[in-house]
Formats: structure tokens, sequence, C-alpha cells
């Protein structure tokens, strides 16, 4: 059986990230820079719990893997907000 912990974080971040942005009232380009926030620091946080970095590749492999979990929320609020904005439209 595969380990499911990652998909949990990237769940968990997007989850997080639409929470804050609803209770904050955020939106346009400052909700990408929150999603983007909440997954940086969420994917930080797992790669660094769950695999202690212990030199400077590790760091360099931890902070890859924060930025890369840092743009799914955002990349997925960008598709959402495009797919929104085309539904009516006949687009697509």
């Amino acid at each position: 059986m595969p380990d499911m912990s990652l998909a949990l974080v990237v769940g968990a971040v997007i989850g997080l990230t639409q929470w804050l942005k609803t209770k904050l009232k955020i939106v346009d380009r400052a909700a990408e820079l929150l999603s983007f926030g909440v997954g940086f620091a969420g994917g930080g946080a797992y790669q660094v719990i769950m695999f202690p970095p212990s030199n400077p590749q590790d760091w360099f492999g931890a902070a890859i893997v924060a930025i890369l979990i840092g743009l799914v929320p955002s990349g997925i609020y960008q598709f959402g907000g495009a797919m929104a904005s085309k539904v009516g439209t006949g687009q697509g």
C-alpha cells in the first residue's frame, strides 16, 4: 500500500488555504500568494518532520518539496478561477 501522507498534506494545505481565504475575505492576487505561503509552510514542515535534513543537499531537497507543495494550491486556485470565468460562456 503506498504512503498517502504527502497526499494528506496537500489536501490539508488546500483545505486550510480555502478556509483562510473565506475567513479573511482574501481574493485575487492576494489569495494566490496566501495559497503559495500556506503550501510552502506546510510542505516545508512535512519534509523537515518526515525526513529531517542533515546536510545541505537535504535542505535543498526540502526547499524544493516546499516550493512544489506551495504551487499546488495556488495552481488549483488559478485553474478554478479560469474555469469559473468560462462557465456559461460556451468556451472551453
